[in-house]
């Protein structure tokens, strides 16, 4: 059974008074400064990775890596910058429909971007993307980190200065403020989502059965988890949003059932995301792009129809020993959630 993906967008409003108000649109390469240990570079078209060289420009396509104890700070443009921390492993791009669009492909370890306040002038724009997440800057300094623990991909969202919008592909977030953090858990086919609030309050909106966004707020230790899979005979997707508190009490639970090639929309998608739902070749980790699945307005979720109840499911967002798993609304047999690991 084919699992669809569950992506996520971060998205950075502009809030904060950082550096200077000088213009300085992104130059057509990226330099290198500041390169510390060992530090790699591999061009577009090159065959293997060969030392950076300091204050060095490079095109776009180019992928970098950084050892123990390295780091180097790639250039966009005078006072738009990011630092590159140790054991990093990423690629700079650019975006198809925009080439004004810069995106940071993070594959594995750590990033601080800062930019300029009016840095998006003229059409600029610098998205920091992960396998699960995409952070798109507006003139701010934030930290995004991604790993792997055993089958797990972490990302960690940390918010410097300014002020953050985040969406994926079935939930929004609004207003992280600075010092807010997030912390975002996925297997590999990302069948399963959660997404923790680890320090701030804000607010998350989810879609309700009735395809209309439903605002619930968070605190300091709360937790959504979200679960998706496709019904067997029906291509019909179902996704199970479930909100706790710090202390594991059942906020929300929410049931939504979509169509073949539908899926809930929310601000800030763009046409350079990814694609969430198949195999993507600019995604990191991913292969070919597939279709892209059409985005806007949603009918009224059905039941799905034709699920076998027979079949073993357990909650891969449950907590060892906690005994719980998400409500089925109406007590019925007809939400499914996946089979799979406890997370």
């Amino acid at each position: 059974m084919k699992i669809r993906g569950l992506g996520l967008v971060i998205l950075v409003l502009v809030v904060a008074a950082i550096g200077t108000n000088a213009l300085a649109n992104f130059e057509p390469l990226f330099r290198v400064i500041k390169v510390t240990g060992e530090c790699t570079v591999k061009l577009p078209d090159g065959d293997a990775f060969v030392p950076a060289e300091e204050s060095k420009a490079y095109p776009y396509g180019t992928a970098v890596r950084t050892g123990m104890r390295s780091s180097l700070v790639i250039i966009f443009s005078e006072g738009n910058l990011c630092r590159v921390l140790a054991n990093a492993n990423l690629t700079m791009s650019e975006g198809i429909s925009n080439k004004k669009l810069k995106i940071i492909r993070l594959n594995e370890g750590e990033v601080e971007v800062e930019l300029l306040e009016d840095f998006h002038t003229d059409g600029n724009a610098l998205n920091v993307e992960t396998a699960t997440a995409i952070c798109g800057a507006i003139g701010c300094k934030f930290r995004v980190a991604s790993k792997t623990e055993a089958d797990l991909r972490i990302i960690i969202v940390r918010v410097i200065e300014g002020l953050i919008r985040i969406h994926g592909e079935n939930f929004a977030a609004t207003e992280l403020a600075k010092d807010d953090w997030l912390s975002l858990l996925s297997p590999p086919d990302r069948s399963f989502l959660r997404l923790k609030t680890m320090k701030g309050e804000f607010d998350i909106t989810i879609k309700d059965e009735d395809g209309n966004d439903r605002n619930v707020p968070t605190e300091e230790g709360t937790v959504l988890k979200i679960w998706q899979r496709e019904v067997p005979g029906t291509d019909q997707r179902v996704v199970v949003a479930e909100l706790t508190g710090p202390d594991g009490r059942l906020i929300e639970t929410v049931t939504v059932t979509y169509d073949p090639d539908e899926s809930p929309s929310f601000p800030g998608q763009g046409p350079d995301d990814p694609d969430w739902d198949g195999d993507d070749a600019d995604k990191p980790g991913q292969g070919q792009r597939g279709p892209r699945r059409p985005r806007g307005p949603r009918p009224r979720p059905r039941p799905p129809q034709h699920y076998d109840p027979s079949e073993p499911d357990s909650d891969p967002g449950q907590e060892q020993g906690s005994g719980r798993r998400p409500p089925r609304p109406g007590g019925g047999d007809t939400t499914p959630t996946p089979v799979g690991k406890r997370y």
